[in-house]
């Protein structure tokens, strides 16, 4: 069975998200599904300072180096809105438990240009 895509940003969620960062929830909206979340603008206005992302099932499907087809444009226009306040925070690429040496970090950022962030434990318990 192929692997199913990522779920998809909807407004109502991101909109409670803390101001700090802006940590996207993730549903099965049939607006967002097709459409994408491109209101990366919007939540600055509000006071939101970046966003920050996990990869797998949320920006690619597991193992992929490739963002998802259809989130290609909302991902660029985030670049565009936050900058280098855009990462993304897995428990896989990044985590010293699985990628001890970076390698896997490094190729993740040089295939889609998004930085990962480095860190010594999982956030998924």
């Amino acid at each position: 069975m192929p692997p199913s895509p990522p779920r998809r940003a909807s407004v109502s969620s991101v909109s409670t998200a803390p101001r700090r960062i802006v940590a996207t929830m993730f549903s099965t909206n049939a607006e967002t599904q097709t459409q994408g979340f491109n209101h990366w603008s919007e939540l600055r206005r509000r006071g939101f300072k970046g966003a920050v992302f996990d990869k797998d099932n949320t920006i690619t499907v597991p193992y992929s180096l490739t963002p998802w087809p259809p989130l290609a444009s909302s991902l660029e226009l985030c670049k565009l809105e936050f900058g280098p306040d855009f990462a993304i925070f897995s428990n896989s690429p990044g985590l010293h438990e699985y990628d001890p040496e970076g390698s896997k970090a490094r190729a993740l950022e040089e295939a889609i240009g998004i930085r990962v962030i480095r860190h010594k434990s999982s956030w998924i318990s």
